[in-house]
């Protein structure tokens, strides 16, 4: 792939994710976070089982479980519950503004786990991209009340948004060696049962024949086919 392939490639990826955060809102209304986070992952998993039938793709053995397992864990299951609960406790903007973060928190995650040198000039770099990005916050939130809802609610995107970078400089790790369906789609079996866990201690939700159950099936369908399925694969 050419380096403008390449490039418009990234722009659509992000364009699939920037649907996460309005269906989640919507979403959020009715359904409990552990709830959307299953069916994003599930939603995801289909995705990905297609695309590798299409492609005749056949699962690797295993050779690094326990880091498939990880990644699963701290980069799906983790940012699929964090993200909708906090979006219902601060804004969909908010949410949006504060994923332009990844890259910077990649920078971070990729000196540990890939050997990566942290320059002076990129460690720079990091400091005045995350202080815009906290000054942008502060802006954003500027017109709210101050209330405990919102700060948790921040703080919930936060940690969605630094399990995003972690899986995305995992995921570089390992797929070399075990391809990258195989790991994503790991990665999507080892967060299907603790979303399943955490969707199982919520109530259902009082559904009426109106117009709330399509606007809410409808965002679902968006938050986990569009971004977690096709943004990913």
């Amino acid at each position: 792939m050419t380096r403008t392939g390449a490039t418009v490639a990234l722009v659509g990826v992000n364009l699939l994710w920037a649907v996460q955060y309005p269906a989640l809102a919507v979403a959020g209304r009715v359904l409990g976070p552990g709830t959307l986070a299953f069916w994003q992952v599930a939603g995801g998993l289909a995705v990905v089982g297609v695309a590798g039938r299409l492609a005749g793709h056949r699962p690797s053995r295993y050779r690094d479980a326990r880091g498939v397992a990880l990644l699963g864990l701290l980069g799906i299951a983790l940012p699929a519950v964090c993200m909708p609960w906090g979006i219902t406790r601060s804004t969909a903007s908010h949410a949006a503004l504060l994923s332009l973060t990844v890259p910077l928190l990649m920078s971070l995650f990729a000196w540990p786990l890939l050997g990566e040198r942290l320059r002076a000039r990129t460690g720079v770099a990091l400091g005045l991209g995350l202080a815009g990005a906290a000054m942008a916050s502060r802006s954003e939130l500027a017109g709210h009340s101050f209330d405990p809802r919102l700060l948790l609610g921040t703080a919930a995107i936060l940690v969605a948004t630094a399990g995003n970078a972690f899986y995305n400089v995992g995921a570089k790790r390992l797929a070399p060696r075990l391809g990258a369906l195989t790991v994503l789609g790991g990665s999507y079996l080892a967060a299907l049962p603790p979303t399943l866990l955490f969707a199982a201690t919520e109530p259902l939700p009082p559904w009426r024949a109106d117009r709330t159950v399509a606007a809410t099936l409808v965002a679902v369908l968006a938050a986990g086919v569009v971004p977690w399925g096709l943004g990913m694969v």
